[in-house]
């Protein structure tokens, strides 16, 4: 089986296409029907692991086309558990020195009624964690119609280190990666606002903690605006690059997918780096405070009396 395939399975976004011809159904029989193994993040494990395709009789019972069947009307090919009046055959591979008109005749059997087939797997490090992705087939393509776990739960690429800082907001974030992944920048673009929108509103409720603060008209104010007055407590590269609100609501409301594309790595960098700059200002005050009560308990037991 060619190395496209386990492309597809592993890297291929929800509505994701392959082109496919009668002279692929060698390989689409072993996709469907074959053992191997695609390497993916597990979730439970926490790390990238090998996910094994789960045999035929665990998996699913499918029956492409026999060319050695006895009569020239067959049954249509037969994804899920086959009626009992109709055993499951074993697989046939259609071996390359086969004419044409076989292949051709293989293949409109499989794509002529718009078959969907499920493909199963399981972590070989942890039972419990099985991956199922959905095709559907037709005469010029196989269409990514389905996975579970969904992409976000399988990302590697999602720093956790993000999830305590932004608590029930980290779901957009991994949703945003995902996105943008699987060619939906614009939407992609709609989740970083919101968590630009959510580090800004974070510090406006520390700063309604301060006596000296008058929050009289802020909410009418502009987002550049609220900046300015929330400098002290916001991290300072975000201070520093206010344009970049601005540019990611443009996106979303006059890029084209294209030019989205091409900015959000770099959007995404400056929103990183400004999570980064607040998880390290928050370690340094743990470790200052910390260090801070180790000295007062030692001049307690080590000071003068």
């Amino acid at each position: 089986m060619d190395d496209k395939w386990k492309d597809f399975l592993v890297n291929g976004g929800i509505y994701d296409t392959i082109q496919i011809s009668c002279e692929d159904i060698n390989d689409i029989t072993d996709l469907l029907t074959g053992e191997y193994s695609i390497d993916l993040y597990c979730p439970v494990c926490k790390e990238n692991s090998v996910y094994k395709k789960l045999p035929r009789d665990q998996n699913m019972k499918i029956r492409i086309l026999a060319l050695n069947r006895q009569n020239s009307n067959p049954p249509p090919p037969y994804y899920g558990e086959p009626p009992i009046s109709q055993p499951v055959t074993k697989r046939h591979s259609i071996p390359e020195q086969k004419n044409k008109s076989e292949k051709e005749e293989a293949f409109s059997q499989l794509c002529e009624y718009g078959n969907e087939a499920p493909i199963n797997f399981i972590c070989s490090r942890e039972d419990n964690t099985k991956l199922s992705i959905f095709l559907k087939f037709t005469t010029s393509k196989v269409i990514k119609i389905g996975q579970y776990p969904s992409p976000i739960d399988i990302s590697s690429n999602i720093p956790s280190k993000y999830s305590k800082l932004l608590g029930p907001y980290f779901s957009e974030y991994k949703k945003s990666i995902v996105l943008h992944s699987e060619g939906y920048h614009v939407g992609a673009y709609s989740y970083l606002r919101r968590i630009i929108e959510y580090l800004l509103e974070s510090a406006h409720q520390e700063a309604e903690k301060s006596p000296d603060w008058n929050d009289e008209g802020y909410t009418y104010k502009h987002f550049e605006d609220k900046i300015k007055l929330l400098e002290d407590y916001l991290p300072n590269f975000f201070v520093q690059n206010v344009p970049l609100y601005g540019l990611v609501s443009k996106g979303i409301h006059e890029l084209s997918e294209d030019d989205c594309e091409s900015m959000y790595p770099i959007l995404k960098s400056a929103i990183d780096y400004t999570l980064d700059e607040i998880i390290e200002k928050k370690e340094q005050q743990r470790k200052k405070e910390e260090t801070e009560k180790t000295i007062s308990a030692l001049a307690s037991k080590y000071g003068k009396k």
